[in-house]
């Protein structure tokens, strides 16, 4: 009896102490990062820069699974910053690229843009510790997806013979940005888990999205992105919330 007693005081504890951890900050000093080997994020980051980050976070994901940078801690917001800002994406302004070759960088950012969305995601968790992190992570995978679909209207007016090799691929970059954007739309059906500063901001975020590029969408892609939609409203008990997205429902 006293065995069962001492195991629901523990588990309890436990629980408790999960809740509230999500009121803390438990990030490391930056410092603390930095002797980890995780590059400066005082500087922009290369792609070797992004991968080395990834690979020594991904090593305390596991071990102190509380311990990742944090956005707007004091301790390491300046680390998290610089892991999902488009700044890293300097070889768009590299004038000695090819069309062609920003558009193979631009994918291979994509993919390691993915990465740190499984890095804040934990499959144990029933409620996401790093929701904040998550809606960052989550509008700057729409935000780098929006600039390929760019670079691909320019690629479909060039005339160098392998950028108008890559236009056959026009349509997968355009279903890639669909793809992150529902992704996105998908995070948001739970309101209430989230700050409502930080939904209210992603709001802002796909909403203009989808109003930028609503006039390429072809029928089906409108029809998933409306039918996320819905499910948002749905759920959702904020009014401004529901204003935006019934703005955009209208349109589509």
């Amino acid at each position: 009896m006293k065995y069962n007693i001492f195991l629901i005081v523990a588990v309890f504890s436990i629980l408790f102490s999960c809740t509230n951890a999500k009121d803390e900050d438990f990030s490391l000093e930056l410092e603390q990062y930095r002797q980890m080997g995780v590059p400066d994020p005082n500087k922009v980051w290369d792609f070797d820069d992004i991968r080395a980050a990834h690979n020594l976070l991904s090593a305390i994901k596991w071990d102190k699974p509380y311990n990742l940078p944090r956005k707007e801690s004091k301790k390491s917001g300046i680390l998290f910053d610089r892991m999902v800002t488009l700044e890293n994406m300097t070889f768009l302004q590299n004038d000695t690229l090819k069309l062609h070759e920003k558009g193979y960088m631009s994918l291979e950012f994509l993919q390691l843009v993915e990465n740190w969305k499984d890095l804040y995601t934990n499959p144990v968790w029933e409620k996401q510790y790093y929701q904040r992190e998550l809606v960052d992570i989550n509008i700057n995978e729409v935000r780098v997806t929006q600039i390929m679909v760019d670079l691909t209207a320019k690629i479909m007016v060039s005339d160098d013979p392998i950028d108008i090799m890559m236009q056959e691929g026009v349509p997968k970059i355009k279903l890639n940005y669909v793809s992150s954007l529902i992704n996105a739309l998908h995070t948001q059906s739970n309101t209430s888990e989230f700050l409502k500063k930080d939904i209210e901001r992603m709001t802002d975020s796909l909403s203009s999205s989808i109003m930028r590029n609503r006039e390429w969408l072809d029928s089906a892609s409108a029809n998933k992105i409306r039918k996320s939609i819905d499910s948002i409203l749905d759920s959702t008990s904020l009014d401004y919330v529901k204003a935006r997205y019934l703005e955009i429902a209208e349109i589509l």
